[in-house]
């Protein structure tokens, strides 16, 4: 009974893991720019963000893949400050496989005047 009922409970944790949701950011060019990604309303997002009233934009590219693998990019420029210039991906979040969770990212990031 013992290993019937922490094998329940393994499956259990391993499960809520996988289902649970992590917003992460990170701060770039010194804190002039952010970028933040996650899981919000039920769509994977990935976004950069300036920061600063500087005059400097920035390049990337923003990636989402959810758990069926499927994937989105945009690559792009950031037109302004704030949540209104931002660089953004979305897409629907899925939860059909534990084993691979939803991500997302950012490469190729550059500045600009």
């Amino acid at each position: 009974m013992k290993k019937i009922l922490s094998m329940v409970l393994v499956c259990g944790i391993i499960l809520c893991g996988c289902l649970t949701a992590m917003a992460a950011s990170k701060s770039l060019d010194g804190g002039r720019a952010a970028w933040r990604g996650g899981i919000s309303d039920g769509k994977v997002y990935s976004n950069i963000q300036d920061q600063r009233y500087d005059n400097i934009r920035y390049r990337a590219t923003v990636w989402v893949r959810n758990d069926k693998n499927k994937y989105l990019s945009r690559t792009g420029k950031t037109t302004g400050f704030g949540v209104s210039g931002k660089l953004e991906a979305k897409m629907n979040a899925t939860y059909a496989n534990p084993f691979r969770p939803n991500k997302s990212g950012y490469k190729n990031f550059s500045r600009f005047r």
